[in-house]
């Protein structure tokens, strides 16, 4: 067994230095250096050292097991990896890098290197050395963590799985208060949903139900920063719109077209109007997607119940609105999508009444009351049907207090 995994790791070795000029890897339990085929391997480890990438990937490897993207000040990115003995010890962590992911000019690595807290003769080094850090589009660099981990482990994964908001939150530097975090999880959890179920009517939505958070402190550069949340922002949107149907191929190649954009801003305004546009962009594909599998009608009374959640939705009153009589709109509803319209609306609203439960502190009382439930019991009722548990246990599954 340990014979197969070290014979995997050699092939991998070979293959990521002859397609992309990439480097492994290896450390032991306590981030010391190992081996590595790079040919400036001691100028490269020093770079990881400093922009406290090591440090970060000690910490996630100490706690977790899948592969982890971690970013520095100046735009260059590292897979790493923990790999545990049969008892869950953490034995050597492999890493897999530097890259860039997007092209850099000279003249943007120079400036880069004004930000690094070393001395003139390094910089100097540094500027040369750059010049043989390849540039690896995030979608394919994810792919190699992917190609790594099932080296070390013989298990498959989704590439973009080591990019999470939430999993990058152990680099945060400064403490943050559990309503921001609240807040922050909130916002995500709403906006990827509307990814994934193509909802046009995006802009009210967010608009009537306003959440805020803080990101934790990923860079010390603002623009690196900003940079940084919007590549992991992108990688989670590009997976909310493949669990929503759109095909990989097309969910990748629109990713990697705004991470080159952000990467390539030059302001952060510049770099936050890209990811408004991709987040259109994504939504408008799979709302297309899904709207190509219904009629005009019941693509309609979708569009109806999303716009509408805080409020008492009425079939018979959305019918009349929409132009078409209950009976033919109810029963078109169940023919194209094999649910009836009431539950359809109850879904809806319990998967709002989720994010709710965890991402606020309303009661259950008020939960219920906003989305116009006609009773607390009626909603736990409901809310048991869809999820298998009452809200105040599903709150609790959570980690927050029932009430």
């Amino acid at each position: 067994m340990m014979t197969d995994k070290l014979t995997r790791l050699e092939i991998l070795k070979e293959l990521l230095s002859c397609v992309d000029n990439l480097s492994m890897w290896q450390y032991n339990s306590e981030m010391v250096l190992l081996n590595s085929n790079s040919p400036q391997k001691t100028f490269f480890d020093t770079i990881f050292a400093v922009s406290q990438c090591r440090q970060q990937a000690l910490e996630h490897c100490r706690q977790n097991s899948h592969p982890v993207l971690l970013t520095n000040t100046i735009g260059m990115a590292w897979i790493a990896l923990a790999d545990n003995n049969s008892d869950g010890v953490l034995e050597n962590i492999y890493v897999i890098g530097p890259v860039f992911t997007a092209n850099t000019t000279e003249k943007s690595i120079s400036q880069m290197a004004q930000h690094m807290q070393i001395s003139v003769s390094l910089k100097l080094d540094f500027l040369e050395q750059m010049k043989t850090v390849p540039t690896v589009m995030i979608s394919a660099f994810c792919r190699y963590g992917a190609m790594l981990y099932y080296c070390l482990t013989g298990q498959k994964m989704d590439a973009y799985d080591m990019l999470s908001l939430e999993e990058s939150s152990f680099l945060t530097k400064e403490p943050r208060h559990s309503k921001e975090m609240h807040g922050t999880w909130t916002a995500e959890q709403m906006m990827l949903r509307i990814v994934e179920e193509g909802d046009e009517n995006h802009q009210m939505l967010l608009s009537e139900n306003q959440v805020h958070g803080q990101i934790g402190k990923i860079a010390e550069a603002p623009l690196r920063q900003c940079k940084n949340e919007l590549i992991i922002w992108i990688a989670l949107c590009a997976r909310a719109a493949i669990r929503g149907g759109l095909e990989v191929e097309t969910a990748f190649t629109i990713s990697d077209y705004y991470i080159q954009s952000v990467e390539e801003s030059s302001t952060t305004a510049e770099a936050y109007s890209y990811s408004g546009e991709m987040f259109d962009t994504l939504v408008r594909r799979v709302s297309q997607l899904k709207k190509n599998n219904y009629s005009r009608a019941v693509s309609a009374c979708i569009d109806y119940v999303k716009m509408n959640l805080w409020d008492k939705i009425d079939p018979e009153a959305m019918a009349q609105k929409l132009g078409y009589t209950t009976y033919y709109l109810t029963t078109r509803f169940k023919k194209e999508t094999g649910k009836t319209l009431n539950s359809y609306i109850n879904e809806q609203k319990v998967e709002m009444a989720k994010l709710q439960l965890i991402g606020t502190e309303k009661s259950l009382t008020e939960i219920s009351e906003d989305l116009h439930f006609s009773s607390q019991n009626y909603f736990g009722s409901v809310f048991k049907k869809f999820t298998g548990m009452t809200p105040g246990a599903y709150r609790e599954s959570k980690g927050k207090n029932p009430t």
